[in-house]
């Protein structure tokens, strides 16, 4: 009997790693799926992928991977996980002990040479001076890294996921839509033909005047980072998008509605994810090179 552990600490992730079980791992005879509390909303997520997603044979909530790493020690067939960086590099390797480990895609972080870009230096000098891993994929027990777009990947154990993140989206949009439930009420209240998507990162980077410009033409929302940080006071004058609400599952359902919609982010992977979608316009504030150059190399697949 074939036994798989799959982690997730944010929502995004759940859709890449389901992705790359159904193609790859459809066979393994139980399907653990482990939701860490690192995000807002989480318990509400947990409740609902245990009660509408029948892929899983054990859905767990809990606020670190160590006690479930310790259950599982020496159990795990298959382990699909979000990072192999740090700590979680000798988890994996000394605690859980899984006969093969693959990481997945979350985002631009999964392409560039340091999977720190966006962590602040005293973080980056620690993994230095500890010699900790630093980069998605290259874990000391991690066999391979799942990507959408693998030709992008500066290493050998680079693995494909074949169905793209907006194809699985439409493929299973009654499930996410259940899940993300507050994707579908949100669709509903929209009565507008434009609408302008604010999307925060670790940091809050953007002005109040880079969001007016669009005050007179388009409804405006924001959406904050899924681990959550603070905002200026001036946001409270607009719309907030709720916990339990994909982004991506968003746009593709204000589509179908024949709504334009523009989204200005800071390197957020809704780029990466949903670049091939027509009637988007993508505005990155964001300032670091080596995710605009990886944006680019992406449209021009």
């Amino acid at each position: 009997m074939s036994n798989l552990l799959c982690v997730v600490t944010k929502p995004l992730q759940y859709i890449n790693a389901r992705n790359i079980i159904e193609q790859d791992f459809s066979i393994s005879e139980k399907k653990t799926l482990l939701i860490i509390d690192q995000f807002s909303g989480a318990f509400d997520f947990y409740l609902n992928v245990k009660k509408h997603d029948d892929l899983w044979d054990e859905v767990i909530y809990e606020r670190s991977r160590f006690k479930v790493f310790l259950t599982f020690r020496n159990k795990i067939d298959y382990l699909i996980t979000n990072s192999d960086l740090g700590k979680e590099d000798y988890l994996i390797k000394y605690l859980l002990k899984p006969k093969e480990c693959y990481v997945y895609e979350e985002g631009a972080g999964s392409y560039l040479s340091s999977g720190l870009t966006f962590q602040p230096y005293k973080k980056k000098l620690i993994y230095k001076i500890l010699k900790l891993n630093s980069k998605y994929g290259n874990g000391r027990n991690t066999k391979g890294i799942y990507l959408y777009y693998p030709s992008l990947y500066l290493s050998d154990n680079k693995l494909c996921i074949n169905t793209s993140f907006e194809k699985y989206i439409n493929s299973n949009i009654e499930l996410f839509l259940n899940i993300f439930n507050d994707t579908k009420i949100v669709l509903k209240s929209i009565s507008t033909n434009n609408i302008l998507i604010v999307l925060s990162g670790w940091n809050w980077i953007f002005k109040e005047g880079d969001i007016n410009q669009f005050k007179k033409d388009s409804d405006i929302y924001i959406k904050p980072h899924p681990h959550k940080n603070t905002l200026p006071d001036y946001c409270r004058k607009y719309k907030f998008l709720p916990d339990l609400l994909l982004p991506e599952l968003f746009v593709i359902g204000l589509i179908s509605k024949n709504i334009r919609v523009t989204i200005m982010h800071d390197a957020s992977s809704i780029e990466i994810n949903l670049v091939k979608l027509k009637y988007v316009e993508f505005i990155n504030l964001g300032n670091n090179i080596e995710v605009v150059r990886l944006l680019n190399q992406i449209k021009e697949l």
